[in-house]
């Protein structure tokens, strides 16, 4: 979930605004019967509201800010269109929809995104990946996997018993749905976290593949085999994403924002802040980029946006306009993987909107090892920048 409460001014939950720009609407969402929502197919599909919204599952949602910058409700309607039977859309987004209730306190308090959002992204990569290169039929197996293959018959088991102990008497509005059998929403909490994390993972793949083939890169897909795994080569470059999903209690979050909040305020969310904090997360994940690497990787994206480090970064580019634009930072990456076996170029990204919605990035250099033949990120050497051209 994206957070966004340095936006709110003028705003009133369950409405958020930019200026006089909506970019979201729950009210309908927030005052309707929630079994009538749970039960009802009509309201799963996305309608076009106007030219820059589009409704779907009782909210309406700007495209241009909430999903791409140049996204129209065309495009959403069109996607979903095409890859609704694939990805059995209509049963994930019941399990959406069932999140974003869950999880309207946030929404409310934390002014973070709603989880139906990740959804209409989803769709709207997955259907651009697919029809950018035909080789995409190599990804799609794998995303099936991540989203439906078992996962969805065990969340709609789950769910089906949490509702059977739901005392209608008791329900009052969306948040205080109360539940009767702890050991059971114990075991929901953990396929509901894993789930979320999974759909983030895809998304963070076929994000940045999409952002790639809209800047003119060339994106491929290759089979997976017994020596590589890469999630798809740009400029025939074996790339790995990897998305920076730390565990995060609903305490850990506010107390951050409070933090970062300050510091926007105190005007002492600098560069220098920012950068570090980035490296810093890059240190901690050494043991996971090795694994990367196992896989083939001469690039590596990092998705940071769910992650502390992601939303000072986000935030300060958001305050300063930033040198580095995605890009810029692709072609730097690109030109270390090609020139320097000794250097792993790791493309720091983060997301965010205002009126559009944004890719933040910059891309570091990561000097490596050789240990019983395989190639392992260097613990004891600094991580620099990579100077953009």
């Amino acid at each position: 979930m994206r957070n966004n409460n340095d936006l709110i001014e003028g705003s009133s939950f369950p409405v958020l605004r930019l200026g006089k720009n909506v970019i979201w609407d729950l009210t309908d969402l927030v005052n309707a019967d929630w079994h009538e929502i749970l039960s009802s197919d009509t309201i799963t599909e996305p309608t076009k509201l106007d030219q820059d919204h589009i409704t779907f599952c009782k909210c309406s949602f700007n495209t241009r800010s909430l999903i791409y910058e140049n996204a129209t409700p065309e495009d959403i309607l069109s996607a979903w269109e095409t890859v609704k039977d694939e990805l059995k859309l209509n049963r994930l987004v019941k399990l959406f929809l069932r999140d974003s209730m869950q999880n309207l306190r946030l929404t409310r308090n934390l002014y973070l995104e709603p989880d139906l959002i990740l959804i209409l992204r989803l769709v709207y990569w997955y259907y651009y990946c697919k029809s950018l290169d035909t080789s995409f039929i190599h990804k799609i197996k794998e995303v099936r996997e991540g989203l439906i293959r078992g996962r969805l018959t065990n969340r709609e088991g789950i769910s089906r018993q949490l509702d059977a102990d739901l005392t209608d008497k008791e329900v009052t509005d969306l948040e205080s749905i109360l539940l009767k059998n702890n050991a059971l929403e114990e075991e929901a909490d953990k396929l509901r976290t894993k789930w979320f994390i999974n759909t983030w993972n895809v998304t963070s793949e076929l994000l940045f593949a999409g952002v790639l083939g809209k800047n003119g890169f060339d994106v491929t897909y290759v089979p997976k085999s017994k020596t590589h795994d890469y999630d798809f080569l740009v400029n025939h470059l074996p790339v790995q994403v990897y998305s920076f999903n730390t565990p995060v209690l609903v305490e850990s979050v506010a107390s951050s924002e409070i933090q970062r909040k300050s510091y926007v305020e105190e005007n002492k969310l600098s560069y220098d802040l920012a950068i570090n904090m980035v490296k810093g997360s890059i240190q901690d994940k050494s043991s996971e980029l090795d694994d990367k690497l196992a896989q083939g990787a001469k690039i590596i994206m990092v998705n940071g946006t769910s992650d502390e480090s992601g939303r000072f970064f986000s935030q300060h580019f958001f305050n300063s306009g930033g040198s580095y634009t995605f890009d810029r930072s692709v072609r730097a990456s690109i030109d270390l993987a090609a020139s320097d076996e000794t250097a792993l170029p790791i493309m720091y990204c983060s997301t965010g909107f205002r009126l559009i919605y944004y890719v933040f990035s910059v891309p570091f250099k990561v000097r490596l090892s050789v240990v019983d033949d395989q190639r392992k990120v260097d613990r004891k050497i600094n991580i620099d920048v990579i100077e953009c051209p």
